[in-house]
């Protein structure tokens, strides 16, 4: 038992250590500010400011292609339509931040 104690009492304060952090935010790279990605509008609410994205892979923040929620600012909303292809530039976060964003092939 005095052998046993040590290690689990070891084993309980490493746990905090071990979690994962499983939001986007420790998949950006430590470096990277923002960075470019191509996607698909699938849920637009510009009053609240979210919108979810399927997007393609955003390489500068090693993120694999998938749907997420994102937040912008409501006035970089306006105008844009469920279904639209855009750009957009995001600040990885818990909830990414779209700080631009554009439909593709507009200028």
């Amino acid at each position: 038992m005095k052998i046993l104690f040590p290690i689990i009492a070891g084993l309980l304060a490493a746990s905090p250590a071990l979690a994962q952090d499983h939001s986007h935010a420790g998949h950006a790279a430590k470096a990277t500010v923002s960075a470019v990605g191509h996607g698909q509008i699938r849920k637009l609410d510009p009053k609240a400011g979210t919108l979810t994205l399927q997007h393609a892979p955003i390489a500068a923040l090693n993120w694999p292609s998938m749907t997420m929620a994102f937040v912008a600012d409501p006035a970089l909303l306006t105008g844009l339509k469920t279904g639209q292809k855009v750009v957009f530039t995001v600040q990885p976060a818990a909830t990414p931040v779209i700080t631009a964003i554009k439909v593709e092939g507009t200028n």
